[in-house]
Formats: C-alpha cells, structure tokens, sequence
C-alpha cells in the first residue's frame, strides 16, 4: 500500500518525469531527421542573446514548519546568451546561460511572510523546432538543465535566513519567433515559462526549511547570428 508520503513524493517528482520524457523524445525526434538529412549539408553554428522582463509567481514554503507562508515576486529584469548548432532546417539544439532576479515582499494578507531578494543563474540545453520558411518563423523549444540559486537579506516571517546557494533541477518551455533578416542574422521575440524544482534554506536558528519551486514568465527580445 502506498502512504501519503509515497503519494506526495511521487506527486512532486512528476513534473521531473514528464520534462525529461518530453525532452528524450523531443531529441529522439531530431536526431533521426538529422541524420535523414546529412546529405544536404545543413551544419550551421550560431551564437544568440536576449533580455526581457520576468513575472515572478509568488514564493512559498511547502513544508509543515512555515506551511503558508508566501510572498509575491515584483517584475525583475533577465538576460541569455547561447551557442547553438543548426543540424537540419527545422531543428536546432543550444547550450545557455542566463540569470534572472526579483525582490520578494510579502503578500497583500499581511505583515508576515518572505522578503528579500532572490535570483538564479541557469545553465541550460534547449531544443527547438522552427517553422516555415517565410521571413517570419515561429519557433517553440523545451530546455532542461540546472540553476544556482542565491539570496540576500531574505526573510521568512520575520526570521533571518541565511543566504541561499542552492543548486536545483530546472526546465522551461519556449514559444516565440524569429524575423530572418538575411543569411546571417535574425531578430527573435519568445516567451519563457522557467521553473526550478524546490530547495532548501536555513534560518539564522540553523533549522532547513524548503521553500518551493522560483518559476518565472519571462518576455524576451534578442538576436541570433549565424556562422
């Protein structure tokens, strides 16, 4: 028989499980067309940057010890770059680096909660499947990868935390479009949705307490050159 610790566990594992599953046959995918397509000679490297706004969602503890307690996460600024190898008209793979920060406050409920600020720093792999063959390109991407975690002067109900440097699990999911402007360059316009899975604090008592997941809708505008 399974216990609600079996049942709760297994719950927050499954947006881990379904990321990489989506991932694996979304590489599965292009790897075979890659291959169906060696013959046309499509190897195509590519450096890319962007920056852009991020809509934190509100921050919480899951745990017992502070279950409830929340805050809100104000508009913060976030910035990528990323090398990137074209292997077939339609598809192309990534690495990336980007950061993303935001100042927490309390909710609207009350005084209590978490403030401070938060950030992470996220190394990432994306895949990306690009469509048409127009000027104008849509494009969606799914990413999988790490991201550090850091605070400073962060707060929970009025008790001082120590400074976060927690490394955890992320994934983010991409929709945008790119505006070919000739064989070299593009202008591209995308959102993120970016998460990290949950992680671990400590209050200035020494007490771990785990607070949930940063995600962030993030709204992006860069460029991308080909080489």
């Amino acid at each position: 028989m399974f216990s609600s610790n079996s049942f709760r566990k297994l719950h927050n594992d499954m947006p881990l499980a379904v990321t990489f599953f989506a991932t694996f046959t979304l590489v599965m995918i292009v790897t075979f067309a890659a291959r169906a397509q060696s013959e046309a000679g499509i190897h195509q490297w590519y450096a890319a940057g962007s920056a852009g706004l991020s809509l934190f969602e509100d921050q919480s503890y899951p745990d017992s010890v502070l279950q409830g307690t929340e805050a809100q996460g104000e508009t913060g600024a976030t910035f990528s770059a990323a090398v990137g190898h074209r292997f077939h008209p339609a598809f192309r793979g990534e690495v990336e680096f980007s950061r993303r920060a935001t100042e927490l406050e309390p909710d609207s409920n009350g005084a209590n909660g978490i403030n401070g600020e938060l950030s992470a720093t996220s190394f990432m792999g994306n895949v990306y499947a690009d469509m048409g063959n127009d000027r104008v390109r849509p494009y969606v991407g799914l990413g999988v990868g790490l991201a550090i975690i850091n605070s400073d002067e962060l707060e929970a109900n009025q008790v001082r935390l120590n400074d976060v440097n927690e490394t955890a699990f992320a994934f983010q999911v991409i929709a945008g479009g790119s505006y070919i402007i000739d064989e070299r360059w593009a202008l591209t316009a995308d959102y993120r949705y970016f998460r990290t899975l949950e992680f671990d604090v400590d209050d200035s008592t020494g007490l771990t307490k785990q607070m949930d997941g940063m995600g962030s809708h993030n709204f992006m505008f860069g460029s991308r050159y080909s080489f």
